[in-house]
């Protein structure tokens, strides 16, 4: 069982902190509380590897059925590696998912893949869910390029510097200034930085006044005024959108300004 990751509490000043609260007691922490249970029952049962001879060719097609032993510590939303014992290397595996393990049979989802072919000779074993082969998703906006000439308080930048995966989508506009579209519910580090300022920056989610300050609802990141750097870990979800916005639009192109989106765990 994969254990959902906590994101940060809200500052208590910050009107969602109350209705964060309630989620936390009512949803979050009981659900932490059942997955943990699972992990904690699959380890003491000691075995979290397999051997399978079902045949397989290595894709992303999902419902993969291998036959192993009965009675192992296999759960759905566990995540392993199902690796070639036919060839020599290990150049030749599945990252999965389990869906399901009933009796002889674990059905798996594979999410990243490696090598090629059909093979009969499989070893399963559990693997951390921020394997390496699990593909990582980050966007990095760099070098300030003044503010969108529609959305005259919106930051753009001149350069996608970063842009690895699938769980986000940035996009630099002369017109609407720089984006970052959440695709992917899950948790995020974002940060962001001015290097010479004379006005106050914010990140904001879901900013829906594009020619003006975001409102304190709105802000997820106040650096401050001046040399300024902001960095902030949160849950986004799909659909949300992050800007870098202002209090005034004077703000001119600067060198060394970024802003950065890395989805934490898997991408």
């Amino acid at each position: 069982m994969a254990i959902t990751s906590i994101g940060a509490f809200p500052n208590r000043d910050d009107p969602s902190f109350k209705a964060y609260l309630d989620q936390y007691f009512a949803t979050i922490l009981p659900r932490f509380s059942e997955e943990l249970d699972a992990v904690a029952t699959a380890f003491n049962n000691g075995s979290l590897s397999a051997t399978s001879t079902s045949s397989h060719t290595i894709n992303l097609t999902a419902g993969k059925v291998f036959t192993v032993a009965a009675g192992l510590s296999f759960v759905k939303g566990m995540w392993v590696v199902a690796i070639s014992t036919a060839t020599a290397d290990t150049n030749n595996y599945m990252v999965c998912m389990v869906q399901n393990y009933t009796g002889t049979s674990l059905t798996l989802d594979p999410k990243s893949i490696g090598g090629t072919g059909t093979i009969a000779s499989w070893r399963i074993v559990i693997v951390p869910p921020a394997s390496t082969a699990i593909n990582k998703s980050e966007v990095r906006l760099e070098t300030g390029a003044g503010y969108g000439t529609t959305n005259t308080f919106i930051r753009n930048f001149g350069t996608l510097g970063i842009n690895i995966g699938t769980a986000l989508t940035a996009t630099l506009s002369a017109a609407l200034g720089a984006s970052i579209t959440v695709n992917v519910t899950g948790i995020y580090a974002i940060t962001y930085q001015e290097v010479s300022n004379t006005i106050q920056m914010y990140v904001s989610r879901n900013q829906a006044i594009l020619t003006a300050a975001p409102t304190v609802a709105e802000r997820i990141i106040t650096p401050g005024v001046g040399v300024l750097m902001g960095t902030r870990i949160m849950e986004l979800t799909a659909g949300d959108v992050l800007r870098a916005s202002s209090s005034a639009a004077t703000l001119a192109g600067t060198a060394g300004s970024y802003l950065s989106c890395v989805k934490l765990g898997l991408g």
